[in-house]
């Protein structure tokens, strides 16, 4: 067999097929990342996190009280929701950046 058929033969192969670690990974229940430090949140960015939905794309315009204006600019309400602790679900330095 010439090279370029050597190739086309190599690139072809189905992802099952290779041996590598992420496929087993990302076929269980409950992947483990094994090379991850997680940050340790407070009560607050934990509450924070929980509400974000679970879904692509989603990020703090998606918390409670935030509307987004033209410009694709995010802002908060004028009556807007506070967490339990008394701060904004969304810090002004997030809106602010």
């Amino acid at each position: 067999m010439g090279l370029n058929i050597l190739f086309t033969l190599k690139i072809n192969i189905k992802v099952d097929m290779t041996l590598s670690p992420s496929n087993d990974t990302s076929k269980r229940k409950n992947p483990v990342l094994y090379d991850h430090r997680p940050y340790p949140l407070n009560d607050d960015d934990y509450m924070r996190v929980c509400k974000i939905p679970k879904r692509k794309g989603a990020n703090f315009r998606d918390l409670p009280s935030i509307v987004i204006e033209q410009n694709n600019v995010p802002c908060r309400t004028k009556d807007h929701e506070l967490m339990p602790s008394g701060r904004p679900w969304v810090p002004d330095y997030a809106l602010n950046f």
